[in-house]
């Protein structure tokens, strides 16, 4: 059976090496755009039997791109992709507004993973939910992990402004 495999873009050469010799077999690709394009010649492939049987997982389509960028590419891509007939794609984001874009799309099913915070600390139940969430604990993690206390820091050692989350 043909198989394609993605990796994320920040895994590391140990990781990479690790897993490409436990699969040699698999094409492995490294951009969104090389992996969507290998996606698309894959589904097209002679190899019809296949079709419904395709499971393609993109985890956040344009990372390391403005806000502007991701949200265009990621719906354009979410819509030309929920015109394929066969096989299952997810496609995971942080951008709620391409979810809000695509709300009303039949062939488009939201989910996610909730978070309930227990006091100052998130808590996940690995529950998958039918809908869209606004959670959003990026500010938390960074506040946790001492980031702006570090930033304040430095700051005041160098006579700059004091940096508030």
């Amino acid at each position: 059976m043909d198989r394609m495999t993605e990796l994320p873009l920040d895994k590391t050469t140990v990781d990479f090496l690790d897993y490409y010799l436990k699969s040699p077999e698999r094409p492995v690709s490294f951009s969104v755009s090389q992996g969507i394009r290998n996606v698309v010649k894959f589904y097209f492939s002679p190899n019809q039997a296949f079709y419904a049987k395709l499971l393609v997982i993109f985890d956040e389509l344009f990372r390391g791109t403005n806000v502007k960028d991701a949200y265009d590419g990621s719906l354009r891509i979410i819509q030309a992709l929920s015109g394929l007939n066969n096989g299952f794609f997810m496609v995971s984001t942080h951008i709620v507004e391409v979810a809000q874009a695509l709300a009303a799309h039949a062939k488009i099913s939201f989910n996610y993973l909730r978070i309930n915070m227990d006091g100052e600390r998130p808590v996940f139940d690995y529950q998958l939910r039918g809908g869209i969430t606004d959670d959003r604990i990026g500010l938390w993690i960074l506040q946790n992990e001492g980031v702006f206390e570090l930033l304040a820091v430095k700051n005041s050692e160098t006579g700059s402004d004091e940096i508030n989350p």
